[in-house]
């Protein structure tokens, strides 16, 4: 017998205290929930995924902040304060900052730094399995969504994509409504 589709209980951005707050803090417990079977391993990948992105954000701006000065040159000492910054020299194969030290009054290597072009190939890489990674988050969004509107018969609608893409959690949230 043919029943016809139905609508979202709520609508997308519908302010739920209790679901917005868990979808927010918690979406990998959401997600989890959404799913229905195996809950400890839908909730250890999304919990996986989430603590890689963000450990790659992290490592991003470690090595941001790493970044070696503008000039390669060949001694610190003969540096004064005020130009010091902006050198770095090569020691051992390894780059390393040029620092200015006021108890001895003149320059000294710091602690090593990465080559702004060395910076530039590892951020690709980082930019690209970010990218891998957030792609995941998106196709789990969507197969949950899509497994909540067919199994409620819900229509599909143009806050599919938009759940799904831009507001995650409030997708996250009306999905956990609907249950």
């Amino acid at each position: 017998m043919y029943r016809p589709l139905t609508n979202w209980k709520t609508s997308l951005l519908h302010y739920d205290c209790e679901s917005c707050f868990v979808s927010h803090m918690l979406p990998c417990h959401v997600y989890a929930k959404l799913k229905q079977v195996n809950y400890a391993i839908h909730c250890m990948l999304y919990i996986s995924l989430w603590f890689t992105i963000h450990f790659l954000y992290s490592w991003n701006y470690y090595l941001y902040t790493n970044i070696c000065p503008s000039t390669d040159i060949s001694y610190c000492i003969l540096l004064n304060e005020s130009n010091c910054n902006q050198y770095y020299m090569i020691v051992n194969s390894v780059p390393t900052r040029c620092i200015f030290h006021p108890d001895v009054q003149l320059c000294t290597m710091d602690t090593s730094c990465i080559t702004e072009t060395a910076y530039s190939k590892i951020e690709l890489y980082i930019i690209i399995v970010t990218s891998m990674l957030y792609t995941c988050l998106w196709f789990m969004h969507m197969r949950v969504r899509k497994e909540i509107q067919q199994q409620k018969e819900i229509e599909y609608d143009s806050h599919t994509c938009m759940a799904t893409t831009c507001c995650t959690t409030c997708g996250l949230a009306q999905e956990y409504r609907e249950l």
